[in-house]
């Protein structure tokens, strides 16, 4: 006589064991996706991102997009999308090629940021230089110094790169 099972055994045994699986399963993609490209990460829902959001006067706000034209003194303000980052440093490079880091402002490196859709607190108000603006928004879990970002744009100004971080950058135009 051999060994029988019973059918409710396999059952709850199989309750059991498709979770704990597809758990592996995910840990498994995730982990992959971490490595992809020599990224220190990408983020598991959605993509790390950047809004600006400007203010012209007093009432007058609207989304900043890649081409938009602000003029000095125009106001601006960050709302990100982490998408997993711990730290992050939003800095520009203007048309007179000076470099400036705007959150955390005039800081040397990142700082932390906790959520996962943060507006960030403070706003820039633009100076009088006009012409093409580059800003970058630099995502990590370890702290990023503004001495690299600055590298980055130097070395690359249309696609900067930060090892070990997510980058997004685009510009917009500053006229009277």
């Amino acid at each position: 006589m051999g060994l029988r099972r019973s059918p409710y055994r396999f059952r709850a045994s199989w309750r059991v064991w498709v979770p704990v699986m597809a758990a592996g399963a995910v840990a498994v993609v995730y982990t992959g996706l971490r490595e992809r490209d020599g990224d220190a990460y990408i983020g598991v829902k959605g993509a790390a991102s950047l809004e600006v959001v400007a203010q012209r006067g007093e009432k007058e706000q609207f989304t900043v997009k890649a081409g938009t034209v602000l003029h000095p003194k125009d106001k601006i303000r960050f709302v990100v999308n982490t998408a997993g980052a711990e730290n992050v440093l939003i800095a520009s490079r203007d048309a007179a090629g000076a470099f400036t880091v705007y959150y955390p402002f005039g800081a040397a490196q990142s700082a932390p940021v906790r959520g996962a859709h943060v507006e960030l607190p403070g706003s820039i108000e633009l100076d009088d230089v006009v012409g093409n603006e580059r800003l970058i928004a630099v995502f990590s879990h370890a702290p990023v110094g503004a001495d690299a970002v600055k590298a980055a744009l130097e070395t690359n100004p249309q696609e900067p790169k930060v090892e070990h971080a997510k980058v997004v950058s685009w510009e917009f135009v500053k006229a009277r």
